[in-house]
């Protein structure tokens, strides 16, 4: 922007009021149309799920309500729509801007959207002198953030590698629809040998709660499994009962971060069984559910005791 260099930059066609106009129904190809809903409808709920479950890594804060979230993307497409506005789905890009911004609440959305509605109506011409080549950079510098070596290991581990490598190629060398869906029937055949429902139950107990976990624990449990976990009250003592015949690699980061996020709020979790199949088979389970930079957190009556201490402590004398 402050060098006259001649490079391709981010352009604005009009104004955006230019563009608000009725919807109108189609004339003659509803199938076409029906279809494109269709389309629309699936690319954009897995985009702003997916978004949704990173975001959720990113923080100790809130879990998000996926019901809500798909609730208010089809009231934002709906409204939007009526005006002439293009498809809205979460992007993780904005999200983990927020995120790493030092966003606390779901105001930031808000402002977020606020932000850029200002600078594309009096602020429209300072955004055309941004080049097309740093906006690039900077998609490119989010996801690899988003990328964790960690996560690639733990594909390789339960199996899942494969679904990974294929989206990945499929989304680069086709489109992000076409990828996404690729990946997604990939994991469907994937996992139709498996038994594809799970036993989750949480129940309390004498001296904490027991979770038991047990046939084969997949994505497609996966929403079963983050309620039943979330049920959990917070600094409870937990035992989980793993007694699974195979564990992927989406239900095992979701019980991962469950683990990191419960001992963050001062919970207590012992872990017990044994898996059956996959990659991560034939390992002490314990070993596997091992938190990050883990050391031991004292319980909030031993910190009501050291803090009983100190204050009682008398002052030194000379």
């Amino acid at each position: 922007m402050v060098f006259p260099f001649d490079v391709p930059r981010i352009e604005l066609d009009g104004s955006v009021l230019d563009a608000l106009r009725l919807p109108a129904l189609p004339h003659g190809d509803w199938t076409a149309f029906v279809i494109a809903v269709i389309t629309v409808t699936l690319i954009t709920s897995v985009q702003s799920l997916l978004t949704a479950v990173s975001v959720d890594r990113m923080h100790h804060g809130a879990r998000t309500d996926f019901d809500r979230e798909l609730i208010g993307q089809g009231a934002a497409n709906i409204a939007s729509g009526a005006i002439g506005g293009l498809p809205i789905a979460g992007v993780i890009v904005r999200s983990a801007a927020n995120v790493n911004a030092g966003a606390k609440s779901r105001a930031s959305s808000i402002m977020h959207g606020v932000w850029i509605l200002l600078f594309t109506l009096p602020f429209a011409e300072l955004v055309e002198q941004v080049p097309t080549a740093a906006l690039a950079g900077l998609l490119i510098v989010i996801g690899v953030e988003l990328l964790e070596p960690a996560h690639i290991e733990t594909a390789m581990r339960s199996g899942d590698l494969i679904v990974y490598v294929v989206t990945v190629a499929a989304v680069v060398f086709l489109n992000l629809l076409q990828g996404v869906m690729i990946g997604l029937v990939l994991a469907i055949a994937l996992t139709g040998w498996r038994v594809l429902r799970a036993k989750v139950e949480a129940r309390p107990v004498a001296g904490g709660w027991r979770v038991d976990v047990g046939g084969a624990c997949t994505f497609l449990a996966l929403p079963r499994l983050t309620r039943v976990l979330a049920s959990v009250p917070e600094g409870a003592t937990v035992t989980v009962d793993i007694a699974v015949d195979y564990l992927d690699h989406a239900a095992y980061q979701a019980m991962t971060d469950w683990h990191r996020l419960h001992l963050a709020r001062g919970g207590a979790i012992r872990f017990q069984g044994t898996i059956e199949r996959g990659r991560l088979a034939h390992r002490p389970v314990e070993d596997l559910f091992e938190p990050e930079n883990s050391a031991p957190q004292p319980s909030n009556a031993e910190r009501r005791g050291q803090l009983t201490l100190v204050e009682a402590a008398p002052p030194a004398t000379k």
